[in-house]
C-alpha cells in the first residue's frame, strides 16, 4: 500500500510537469485514485476552464506517459 502511494506521488508530479502552462495557474492539486486522475482547481472559473482541456490532458498524458494507466479524469 505504501510503494503504491509512493508510486502514485511519482505519476503526480509527472503530471504537473506535461499539463499544458496556460492551464497549469489553476490548478491546486493532481490526486490520482485507481484509473482516474482528480485534477482540483483553485476556482469555480479554473474548473471550468480545465473542463475546456479535458481530452487533450488525456491526449497528452497517453502520449508522453503511456506506462500510466490512466483512463478518467474528474475536474473538481
Amino acid at each position: 500500500v505504501l510503494e503504491k502511494e509512493i508510486n502514485n506521488r511519482k505519476i503526480e508530479k509527472e503530471i504537473f510537469k506535461i499539463i499544458p502552462p496556460k492551464i497549469l495557474n489553476g490548478i491546486k492539486e493532481i490526486k490520482i485514485s485507481q484509473q482516474t486522475l482528480k485534477i482540483i482547481t483553485k476556482s469555480p472559473s479554473w474548473r471550468q476552464e480545465t473542463l475546456f482541456f479535458k481530452k487533450e490532458i488525456i491526449k497528452i498524458i497517453i502520449k508522453k506517459l503511456p506506462n500510466y494507466n490512466i483512463k478518467n479524469i474528474t475536474i473538481l
